[in-house]
């Protein structure tokens, strides 16, 4: 076992301030956002897809070549 700490980090255009807000906005707005991350299995992808579950939203993953 292994502990991963997750980060949320979003543009400062984007007009939701709190965790909360942003998943109001994520459902109002389904499949138009966009996530990243190192790669397709990764803790990251897989983080995003928990939350998206968890949360009843849906956003696009763009995975990005790991180093």
């Amino acid at each position: 076992m292994s502990r991963f700490r997750n980060t949320m980090v979003v543009r400062p255009d984007f007009p939701a301030s709190t965790v909360q807000d942003a998943i109001a906005y994520l459902k109002a707005n389904p499949g138009k956002l966009n996530y990243g991350s190192g790669g397709v299995g990764g803790t990251p992808h897989l983080t995003a897809e928990l939350f998206m579950a968890v949360t009843g939203t849906r956003l696009t993953h763009v995975p990005y070549k790991s180093l």
